[in-house]
């Protein structure tokens, strides 16, 4: 990597070459001569003659018990090089490119002061590199010199090293976190570093060697979303925290966002405008605590959604709760009149809703995921629903929050549907 004096110095002679006579040779041996000057002024040992005729001096060397190694060779010209060198690699060391380590830093930095991401979002990456990148020889290694096979050595070893013992959103975090570090240091930090999202995209890993969520059931089956609705509709329709279930389930909002709505995010238009969640931040201490962001999860997700009949009839009724509760304050879930009612509280709600129905016990994300299935079955357009659910590639629409929300026994009768036996042996007995 060159200095800012060598480029000008280059450019200079570039100019010269093609605008004058000059003889081009000369000025490159005069600039040779004058670094090697400068290299020599460096070296604070003597240079000397001894008895045999040899030349002698020392080399810095912090290996060594007086932090220096003695040198020797036949003529001066060669010992005068050998230490030429010796300071030129010296100072190619010194302004080699930054670690992968050093970049994350600096791409860090850069992303929280300039609200690329959230304080939830830096924190959570902070966590990720700790676990998995800090003090390994991949997070040392210049950033210039870890290219394809590099990265695909790392990703192996990390998969023997937590096998069965690290989720796959865990892992596909730490490969966004190590992708996005290279394309900062590619555009924002010009360096000479490869763009490995392709490397990354095309790594295939099987899924048992990934810890078993230990939870089968992703969203709320048909027959278990009329229980949750009848139950609330006729024993808790007055209940803020029942009737925020309510909400989400038709509209699929995160839970994070639910409890950080304001009255004003209801729009004339039959629209909620997201536009702030609840984030987990690490205080100076290293303590988490819970502030209102004004980033939503990603930046596609500060977003209007459209209300249906549904989600418009719960809104009306909270609106009444809080008339006849006497709360005015911004906060639409509030109970004290004062602050919102806490993420917490909706999701011990939800898991004891859960064991009074005596169905599989759940978090409040399920009920996002149920809207999201719940769409696409009705033949809602997948654009429709990624614009609803706010992501931002449709591939996680598709992946992650489309399931079967069909019970049991709709899945039989539409099986039992194709009928072709029956029409051949009319008289068989079944």
């Amino acid at each position: 990597m060159l200095t800012e004096d060598e480029k000008n110095n280059l450019e200079l002679l570039q100019y010269i070459k093609e605008h004058s006579t000059l003889n081009i040779s000369k000025i490159q041996a005069e600039l040779e001569l004058e670094k090697s000057r400068r290299y020599l002024e460096q070296h604070k040992y003597e240079i000397y003659q001894g008895a045999n005729g040899d030349y002698y001096s020392y080399l810095p060397d912090a290996s060594k018990p007086n932090g220096r190694r003695k040198i020797h060779r036949k003529t001066k010209e060669s010992i005068t090089k050998v230490i030429v060198d010796f300071y030129y690699r010296q100072e190619q060391e010194t302004e080699k490119a930054p670690s992968f380590a050093e970049c994350f830093e600096i791409w860090q930095g850069f992303s929280l002061e300039n609200f690329k991401v959230s304080k939830n979002t830096y924190d959570r990456r902070q966590n990720d590199f700790d676990r998995f990148l800090k003090d390994t020889s991949f997070a040392n290694a210049p950033i210039d010199t870890l290219g394809e096979s590099e990265i695909l050595d790392f990703l192996d070893d990390i998969l023997k090293k937590y096998y069965q013992k690290i989720a796959r959103k865990a892992f596909n975090n730490m490969k966004s976190l190590i992708k996005g570090t290279f394309d900062f240091s590619k555009s924002r930090l010009r360096m000479n570093c490869i763009l490995p999202e392709y490397v990354l995209s095309s790594y295939v890993v099987s899924s048992r060697q990934f810890k078993s969520s230990g939870q089968k059931a992703q969203v709320f089956k048909n027959d278990e979303t009329d229980k949750l609705i009848q139950k609330i509709t006729t024993e808790h329709w007055n209940d803020l925290r029942y009737l925020g279930l309510l909400f989400m389930l038709f509209t699929g909002v995160r839970l994070g966002e639910l409890v950080t709505l304001q009255t004003d995010d209801f729009l004339p238009n039959q629209k909620l405008y997201i536009q702030r969640t609840l984030t987990k931040e690490k205080d100076e201490n290293g303590h988490s605590k819970r502030v209102v962001s004004s980033f939503t999860k990603t930046e596609k997700s500060n977003a209007e959604i459209y209300l249906s009949e549904d989600a418009l009839m719960i809104a009306r009724q909270i609106r009444k709760v809080r008339f006849q509760n006497g709360i005015t304050c911004k906060w639409f879930f509030s109970e004290n009149n004062e602050d919102y009612i806490a993420d917490t509280i909706f999701d011990k709600t939800i898991r004891k809703l859960c064991r009074d129905l005596q169905i599989e016990e759940r978090g409040c994300h399920k009920l996002r995921k149920t809207y999201c299935s719940q769409l696409l079955d009705q033949g809602v357009s997948e654009k429709v629903v990624q614009n609803q659910l706010r992501h931002s590639d449709i591939k996680t629409t598709q992946t992650h929050y489309h399931f079967g929300v069909k019970e049991d026994k709709a899945i039989r009768e539409s099986i039992n549907s194709v009928k072709q036996l029956s029409k051949f042996l009319p008289a068989c007995n079944h």
